[in-house]
């Protein structure tokens, strides 16, 4: 298996182990396309290609469809993300006519594929509207479900969000729920653990809702110790704009902590309300801050509450099964005739 990594980092190197290869591509957007393709032609004339799959359908699929199409070697595309979501294409294709553009040219490019693996099951029937076919709903395996539990201490009162510092996840509407947590529960505490382009304003933030004794920012956390993390955890708090499959989610429920989080696509996928976990309207302050005063302060509720959502995520996203079914769709995908992949013109 050969992984080409698309890099700016001119230091980046191949690297080969175990049979698994990860090659980079390093250059500007634009340059990278021509060094794409003819890297793709150097492998398929050492060894001819089997099968492609590629991560990011608006911006380096066509590349592969286009090999493809001059190789007949079928394309798996993949998306990692709610596609059809005001918030996700404003923020990943572009706002206003360029984002619709990029959209309805991501749809285009997906039904010339042999096959879509998405991860989230509320965008495949959207993509089959959209006359794509072959749609496969195969999350990503989270591998901490098949590392040993350690025992759970006692939960302390506090409230986790553990992922990126960006605008995607929301994180003023996360200090407003916790601003009301914390005038109900004075022991409440709060923890960010993670790094990225907002950690300043954040911080700026604590300090006009008066929460600098009550927050902290932990920064990046190795995967390693997430573990000790979760469970001190009461809490685990999302308030993303919009999500593909939210590994903390998976991650918090395996270690029985309860979810409270925006109900959005991905989110709904593993958390049912009330069941497993709590799901509120996005910018619904009043609400997320609610369910999660009721968990800090019921800690045998919060309880039964977490050892349903673990139960659940360890039925529906055992890590084995998904890498089987996926390894499953690249082989099906291979063995396609040639004729019966799409490879109109992608004009």
């Amino acid at each position: 298996m050969t992984v080409i990594m698309l890099t700016y980092m001119r230091s980046a190197r191949t690297i080969e182990q175990e049979g698994l290869r990860i090659v980079p591509v390093v250059g500007s957007r634009l340059s990278r396309w021509p060094k794409l393709y003819g890297l793709l032609q150097r492998l398929h004339a050492a060894r001819p290609i089997d099968v492609i799959t590629t991560q990011t359908v608006h911006t380096d699929a066509w590349v592969a469809l286009w090999f493809g199409a001059r190789h007949t070697t079928p394309v798996v595309g993949q998306i990692h993300y709610d596609l059809f979501a005001p918030s996700a294409q404003h923020e990943r294709l572009g706002r206003g006519m360029l984002g619709g553009l990029r959209q309805a040219i991501s749809v285009r490019l997906l039904r010339r594929m042999a096959a879509v693996r998405v991860d989230g099951g509320e965008i495949a029937p959207r993509l089959r509207a959209a006359h794509v076919q072959n749609v496969a709903v195969i999350p990503i395996p989270v591998t901490m479900a098949l590392d040993p539990m350690t025992k759970r201490r006692s939960p302390e009162p506090l409230v986790l969000f553990v992922g990126r510092l960006a605008p995607q996840k929301n994180l003023g509407l996360w200090l407003r729920v916790a601003q009301r947590v914390a005038e109900r529960v004075p022991q409440a505490q709060f923890e960010l653990v993670g790094d990225g382009p907002l950690l300043e304003e954040l911080r700026a933030e604590t300090l006009r809702l008066h929460l600098e004794e009550r927050v902290k920012f932990s920064g990046h956390i190795a995967y390693s110790k997430l573990d000790q993390v979760y469970n001190r955890a009461g809490v685990f708090l999302l308030t993303s704009n919009y999500e593909g499959l939210v590994r903390v989610v998976i991650e918090a429920s395996l270690h029985g902590v309860p979810v409270v989080a925006t109900a959005i696509s991905g989110v709904r996928d593993i958390i049912s309300h009330g069941e497993t976990g709590f799901l509120h309207a996005q910018e619904d302050v009043e609400g997320l801050a609610a369910s999660v005063i009721r968990l800090l302060e019921d800690p045998a509720f919060a309880s039964q509450i977490g050892r349903r959502g673990e139960q659940s995520v360890r039925e529906h996203y055992d890590p084995e099964r998904l890498t089987r079914e996926w390894v499953t769709l690249l082989i099906n995908s291979a063995r396609r005739s040639p004729m019966d992949v799409d490879h109109r013109s992608l004009s």
